[in-house]
């Protein structure tokens, strides 16, 4: 092809024909350009192409992971609730003074349960890495660094390191003082040293009052979280489906 243009070049140069040339030479400029900009757009094309099947990949990623995430933190909330209830019974057993039972000895060790957790974090980590750019929707971009940079990183850390300072510092030396754990097959119990001494003071209904406290945030904290997820979760469905279109 290049050749054939040439020699066209050549046939008008050398028949004097120069006005011809000059009207044949814009045009070949004008199809060069046309050529230039059909290439360009093509390569565009690919580029948006492949960067359109990057965002999907990144989005059903997060998306993925934040429904294992909302499953963990309803499996938390259900084992929280059941927990509640075992500290609303031990604040009243001791707060009215009754006397101790086999039963009121296993609840007790609940209190010593951490509030620790770990989130799939492994898909945001990625597109961090890969960059945030990807995702071309602004306010979903927002939401989602939002959710794992603010809501479950401060859940699976601060909340997390908060209630186990309180485990280490307080619940741990006070049932190392105050009582004998036994274990056999079934479950584990802890044994009060002295029962009469722990009803003349204070000091057990408070601790159980400010874990049953921590957990009610713990399970308000999960609920409002995974109401965010959900909300995020609709809007990455939209998003999908609109990329797919």
């Amino acid at each position: 092809m290049i050749k054939f243009f040439r020699k066209i070049r050549q046939k008008m140069l050398t028949e004097n024909k120069f006005s011809k040339y000059l009207i044949y030479a814009i045009g070949e400029i004008i199809l060069v350009v046309i050529g230039i900009l059909i290439a360009l757009s093509i390569n565009n094309w690919n580029n948006d192409k492949k960067d359109k099947q990057a965002e999907l990949k990144y989005l059903n990623q997060i998306r993925k992971s934040l429904q294992e995430n909302n499953l963990i933190l309803k499996e938390r909330i259900v084992n929280d609730e059941r927990t509640l209830k075992f500290g609303d019974q031990l604040y009243n057993h001791f707060k009215t003074k009754k006397e101790i039972n086999d039963s009121i000895k296993r609840i007790l060790v609940v209190l010593l349960n951490d509030q620790m957790i770990s989130f799939n974090i492994a898909a945001f980590e990625n597109l961090k890495n890969d960059g945030l750019s990807f995702i071309s929707n602004d306010d979903l971009k927002f939401e989602i660094i939002n959710i794992y940079d603010k809501e479950l990183k401060y859940i699976q850390n601060i909340f997390a390191n908060q209630f186990e300072n309180y485990l280490s510092g307080v619940i741990n030396p006070f049932f190392s003082n105050n009582f004998e754990f036994v274990s056999n097959e079934k479950y584990m119990s802890a044994e009060p040293n002295n029962y009469q001494d722990l009803l003349s003071n204070n000091k057990i209904t408070n601790i159980i009052s400010m874990v049953n406290t921590m957990r009610s945030y713990a399970i308000s904290n999960y609920s409002n979280t995974q109401k965010k997820i959900n909300e995020i979760i609709i809007k990455l469905d939209k998003e999908i489906k609109t990329l797919n279109e």
